[in-house]
Parts: C-alpha cells; sequence; structure tokens
C-alpha cells in the first residue's frame, strides 16, 4: 500500500518538475459524473489542471446517495484484497471513495483522447491502482463530455466491461 502512495506522489512529483511547456487556455476543469448515479449510486466530482502542454493532473471524489441502491452480484458480495490480504462483503466498487491521477494528453491538455495512471482509496477495497483512457468531446463553449473506461489492478479480472465506463459532463476554464 505505501509503495503505490510513494510510486503514485513520486510519478507526478516527476511529471510537474519536468513540464516545460506552460499552457494558458484550458487550463481547469470540473466534471460531474453522469453514469454514477446509475451504476454505483453515487454522486462523482473530478477536477483537473493541466501542468503543461500534454499533462494534466486529476482528482476526484464519490459519496454514496442513500436513496439510491444498486443490485450486487454474487461474485462482488466477498471479494479479498490482495494487498491487505482481508475479505470485506460489499460491491468491488463501493461509492465512498477517492482517487488522484495524472494524464498524458497527445493533441494537448483536455483535447481528444488520452490516458491515465493513478491511485484511488475506498472505504471497504482499500487502495489500488487505476489505468484507464477516454476521450473527451467539446458540445460547446467550455463544455464537454467525457467518455472513459478505467479499471483498478485489483479487480481487473473480475471487472466487465460495462462496468469500467464513465461518462462525465465537464466544464473547462
Amino acid at each position: 500500500m505505501r509503495r503505490t502512495v510513494t510510486l503514485s506522489i513520486c510519478l507526478m512529483a516527476f511529471i510537474c518538475c519536468h513540464a516545460q511547456d506552460s499552457i494558458k487556455e484550458r487550463s481547469y476543469t470540473i466534471g460531474i459524473g453522469l453514469s454514477h448515479p446509475f451504476l454505483n449510486g453515487c454522486f462523482r466530482i473530478d477536477f483537473g489542471h493541466s501542468i503543461s502542454r500534454h499533462w494534466s493532473a486529476e482528482a476526484g471524489a464519490s459519496i454514496g446517495m442513500p436513496g439510491i441502491k444498486t443490485a450486487i452480484s454474487e461474485d462482488e458480495k466477498i471479494h479479498e484484497d490482495i494487498l491487505s490480504g482481508g475479505r470485506w462483503s460489499g460491491p468491488a466498487r463501493d461509492a465512498n471513495s477517492s482517487s488522484m491521477g495524472i494524464s498524458h494528453w497527445p493533441w494537448g491538455a483536455f483535447n481528444k483522447g488520452f490516458i491515465n495512471l493513478g491511485c484511488s482509496y475506498g472505504e471497504r477495497k482499500g487502495l489500488d491502482c487505476i489505468l484507464g483512457a477516454g476521450y473527451m468531446m467539446d458540445i460547446c463553449k467550455g463544455m464537454a463530455v467525457t467518455i472513459k473506461a478505467e479499471t483498478g489492478l485489483l479487480n481487473i479480472r473480475e471487472t466487465e466491461f460495462w462496468k469500467m465506463i464513465s461518462i462525465n459532463l465537464n466544464y473547462i476554464f
């Protein structure tokens, strides 16, 4: 667990220190998860900041909504945590979690496709590394829709593809 956090912090520090190109426009984003209330029963909010022309740092949090409950499959009811060796009962993608990561944007920050690497921490699943890729589409001035597929390394084999997909509505300023 400590190694994963240390690796994530070192990667973010490395990217921040070696970011040579400054960017004047499209430097901040705030996003709200559109698919999370239906798939996970939670409210998701994300914040992003471009640290260079092709790199950005993000942080996000999911907060469970008490009125919405999602069905739990038998495979998800008991999940073994590989890092801590413990077992917990509940869905693998729990609602109360936070995440941080870095993204590489080949066409410029908050423009078209990206790949990301980060870590997340949830009350039930503990610490996990996240890998993902996505695409951001502008819909009007300052507004964009992001479609992203991401998964944690601990449950990459058990997760169905539709659970990896998230759709966010972003405001870029």
